[in-house]
């Protein structure tokens, strides 16, 4: 079942660096679908971002779209912390994990909970970097992640509204190529990403 989803954005993010330079990239700290990646001279950087999805109505198989009345509503925030380490110039590794509230109602049923989400780590090696300033080449980043299924999956929920569920249930990987141009006060970006979730089997109780 799909459901359409209505993204807010970012209420928040902090950015802490161990820089030469007190600032660091605002493209990529706070995405979603990119770690927390090391633009600037510094050694470290931890970022925490916050973003709110309401679940408005869903649509089967057939495609036929049907909104949610007044007697249901389904809504997450979720915080995430991300944290990327440079080992030299060029390899950086990182790291997240996020921890989410979901919130349901049908009809007289109603439920709230926290629960702790999928864990991502990986790498990144600065494939052309820029020592010399050029006006239009950018520099080039290859970014590889691992998901850890450490979230509850739908089918291993507890309870019957399944606000604890908050994971994939499956390992996946990426790849990602981002291209990023900064000149004085203006940046730009570009990336080119995929994503592969490896098959998982359900545990099913009887």
């Amino acid at each position: 079942m799909k459901y359409f989803i209505l993204t807010l954005a970012l209420v928040a993010t902090l950015s802490i660096t161990e820089t030469n330079r007190a600032f660091a990239a605002a493209c990529c700290a706070s995405s979603s679908s990119l770690p927390s990646l090391i633009t600037e001279d510094s050694t470290a950087q931890t970022t925490v971002s916050t973003s709110y999805n309401e679940s408005i109505g869903n649509s089967g198989p057939s495609g036929r779209s049907t909104f949610f009345g007044e007697n249901r509503a389904e809504n997450s925030f979720r915080i995430k912390f991300s944290h990327a380490y440079a080992i030299n110039e060029r390899w950086q590794v990182h790291a997240a994990a996020s921890t989410m509230q979901n919130f349901r109602k049908i009809d007289n049923k109603t439920d709230r909970h926290w629960a702790f989400g999928d864990v991502v780590s990986g790498a990144t090696f600065e494939l052309l970097p820029e020592y010399t300033y050029h006006p239009i080449r950018p520099r080039v980043f290859l970014i590889a992640s691992l998901l850890v299924p450490t979230g509850k999956t739908a089918s291993e929920s507890e309870n019957s509204l399944v606000t604890d569920a908050s994971g994939t249930g499956s390992w996946g990987g990426s790849f990602a190529v981002h291209l990023l141009k900064v000149w004085t006060t203006w940046d730009s970006s570009l990336t080119a990403q995929h994503s592969r979730y490896f098959s998982h089997t359900r545990t099913v109780s009887r």
